[in-house]
């Protein structure tokens, strides 16, 4: 089983203060499900079936993983080479 390691940034609505998680353009992998918090680590299925990890060497921050197990859902924002925000998407834990 290969497992794509995803680069991620988080930004912060400034009026709401909710947080989301930015990643590169995952071209043609599509939404992801059965996503899982391990040690710090988003793990993802692709609709594609590939497996992919946000986090891992350097974990996702505990605010931000506390602020996911609270609302039950994490907006993904995908962003391409030119810094333009793609087709987002919302994960829920598994």
């Amino acid at each position: 089983m290969q497992i794509s390691h995803i680069p991620f940034d988080i930004a912060t609505n400034e009026s709401t203060g909710e947080k989301c998680l930015l990643i590169p353009n995952r071209e043609a992998r599509g939404e992801p499900s059965d996503t899982r918090c391990i040690a710090g680590t988003l793990v993802w299925t692709a609709q594609d079936g590939r497996i992919e990890q946000i986090g891992g060497e350097h974990p996702l921050p505990s605010d931000f993983l506390d602020q996911f197990w609270a609302n039950q859902q994490l907006l993904v924002i995908p962003i391409d080479d030119n810094g333009i925000p793609c087709r987002d998407f919302v994960v829920t834990p598994a």
